[in-house]
């Protein structure tokens, strides 16, 4: 670049100027363009806070589920836990589609950005001094003593930091094109600026003392194809021209766009567009969208139905509305109800060395709420087993009872006489002479009178 820009200052200047007043049309769109890394940031960032909310709205559902005792309460818990967690995965898959279109916008804004800022940088290197001979004027011919300082509006060369903004309409990019390039010249005329660039002239065949090496140079694309120059041998053949990229299409659309600024164009489009209308941005805003939206409760319905585990009910719901309407109290402001019912329940907090009882609202740390659930899952553990423990203690008492039972007659019975041995089963019946040790189950069971059995 320096010694292009050596060549042109010393060189005779014999065509067109750009014009200062177009440049910075171009540099307003650069600055807009170096704006896209910030609103794929937003985005991106809206995503992956309503995943983390999402996992978070979940984890509270399912500690919710494990801490109450109430079949329905429980069952509607676990069904706000599911659905907060399709909130997430829903916003999973949406952040991996986005990657790829704000990787285009990103990459395809910052060649456009670098492409124009080089340019502008070394317009305004070799025109800064120049009077009689300047590739950069204003009006009077001559080029702005600020411009090494203002650089025409560009962006700055580097970016230090990024932080995320939505996207908002200006007026060098709009839904329809960019809107200040409708076409038209972008050279300056004042003060003789169009005969004070050497940068368009030839002589029509290969020099060393000119830029371009023929004469019939078709109009090339600069700037990232914002501009198009041409060279000449004569002055006023060169050209300086605006594309036309005012009106490429609606709503952020170019059909089969072919140059630079149009493929540019779409991509910031389809970022701009990439608009995502999830369950919310905090936990609170997940749990009051799948259950206000009944979402939760289509989950039952689905469950109850597949499994057959209830019939349809005249709602043909299978009875998901009944049980929403049941943990609520009644079927007004719904998802506000529950969520306090939630927030309330007791849980305990484990800590360093110890535990702690709170409420689902005071433990509401994830990291506490994992050990509070993991806790609730290892005691609900134990009692289950315990009680199974119980239950199998109990079978095998009863099935000792009936064999005893079983193995007595009245035989054996009457072998056992009427003193202390006639028991388990037995039992001494009649008076006097007529007592008798009988199998006292059998007879009961068959309602045998006494002197039947004699």
């Amino acid at each position: 670049m320096a010694t292009l820009a050596t060549a042109v200052q010393l060189a005779e200047p014999s065509a067109k100027a750009f014009d200062e007043a177009e440049v910075q049309k171009i540099c307003s769109i650069a600055t807009e363009l170096d704006k896209i890394p910030s609103v794929a940031l937003q985005k991106q960032e809206a995503l992956i806070k309503e995943i983390k909310a999402a996992y978070e709205a979940e984890l509270i559902a399912f500690l919710a589920a494990e801490q109450e005792e109430d079949a329905n309460a429980s069952t509607l818990y676990k069904a706000v836990a599911a659905a907060s967690g399709a909130c997430g995965a829903a916003a999973a898959q949406q952040l991996e589609g986005l990657q790829k279109v704000a990787l285009l916008a990103t990459v395809n804004a910052g060649k456009a950005t670098g492409a124009i800022n080089e340019f502008v940088d070394f317009l305004i290197a070799v025109s800064t001094g120049g009077s009689t001979g300047t590739c950069l004027a204003a009006s009077n011919g001559s080029p702005s003593g600020s411009n090494a300082q203002s650089r025409l509006g560009c962006p700055a060369k580097t970016t230090d930091n990024l932080n995320p903004a939505e996207f908002q309409e200006n007026s060098a990019l709009k839904p329809s094109g960019y809107a200040q390039f409708s076409g038209g010249t972008a050279h300056q005329s004042g003060g003789s600026a169009d005969t004070k660039c050497f940068l368009l002239k030839t002589n029509g065949a290969s020099s060393a003392t000119n830029v371009w090496q023929t004469n019939t140079v078709s109009p090339q694309p600069l700037m990232f194809g914002f501009l198009t120059v041409t060279s000449h041998n004569t002055a006023g053949t060169t050209a300086i021209n605006k594309a036309t990229l005012n009106a490429l299409g609606t709503n952020w659309e170019k059909t089969n766009p072919q140059t630079a600024p149009e493929k540019l164009f779409n991509a910031i489009g389809h970022l701009i567009k990439a608009e995502y209308d999830g369950c919310g941005q905090t936990a609170t805003d997940i749990l009051n969208h799948v259950i206000g939206k009944g979402k939760a409760a289509q989950l039952i319905t689905s469950v109850r139905k597949g499994a057959k585990l209830t019939d349809k009910t005249s709602k043909n719901d299978y009875g998901a509305a009944a049980l929403v309407d049941d943990v609520a109290g009644d079927s007004k402001n719904q998802a506000e109800k529950i969520k306090n019912k939630i927030d309330s329940l007791p849980v305990t907090q484990v800590q360093v060395d110890k535990t702690a009882e709170k409420t689902i609202k005071t433990n509401s740390n994830p990291e506490d709420m994992r050990k509070s659930l993991l806790l609730r899952h290892i005691k609900n553990k134990e009692a289950f087993k315990n009680l199974g423990k119980q239950l199998q203690e109990e079978i095998v008492k009863k099935a000792n009872t009936v064999t005893t039972k079983m193995t007595e007659t009245d035989a054996t019975c009457a072998q056992k006489g009427t003193g202390a041995e006639c028991k388990d089963g037995c039992k001494v019946e009649g008076t006097g002479d007529n007592n008798i040790g009988l199998y006292f189950q059998r007879q009961i069971q068959e309602n045998i009178p006494y002197r039947s059995r004699l």
